[in-house]
């Protein structure tokens, strides 16, 4: 397996992630509405009269499985690139999938979310205690690190069937 494809790999999917988000977030974050903290949205939809938008409503869902699919798609490629068996794809998309999540934990959502007033939602600037909030990110860390073995036998069955095919 070749390692210097995976990291490159890595550290673009990093760079394009992180750039994506804070972009999209600072552009409109009533799009990502959803990644907030329940606390914010409730705020948020307070003052703005708007009905919420439920965490499991088909939008949502949507946007998650699309941007999901995309992940796994690139994943795939760049580990069918660095030549891994179905055994080393499993583990090194793990693996990137767990530095994703964590990166988006120490990086985006305590770095950027906490601080950035662009990515803040209308009418919940000032609730600056709730924005440095770490529990909640922490939380769907977590649920993200665990959901990382899924994507890893995927990206893995993946890998597999370019072998074979």
């Amino acid at each position: 397996m070749n390692y210097t494809v995976l990291a490159v790999g890595l550290i673009v999917m990093i760079a394009v992630y992180t750039f994506g988000i804070v972009y999209v977030m600072s552009k409109n974050p009533i799009w990502c509405i959803f990644m907030y903290p329940r606390s914010l949205q409730a705020a948020y939809y307070k003052q703005q009269h708007y009905i919420p938008s439920l965490s499991q409503s088909k939008t949502v869902l949507l946007k998650k499985a699309v941007l999901l699919a995309f992940v796994i798609a690139i994943m795939t490629i760049l580990i069918a690139l660095a030549e891994a068996s179905t055994k080393e794809a499993i583990i090194a998309a793990y693996v990137i999938w767990f530095i994703l999540v964590w990166w988006d934990f120490a990086v985006v959502d305590c770095i950027f979310f906490a601080r950035k007033k662009e990515l803040r939602l209308p009418g919940t600037e000032e609730m600056d205690e709730e924005y440095a909030s770490k529990w909640f990110h922490f939380v769907r860390a977590i649920k993200g690190t665990v959901l990382g073995a899924f994507v890893a036998l995927a990206v893995g069955a993946c890998v597999h069937f370019l072998a074979v095919v």
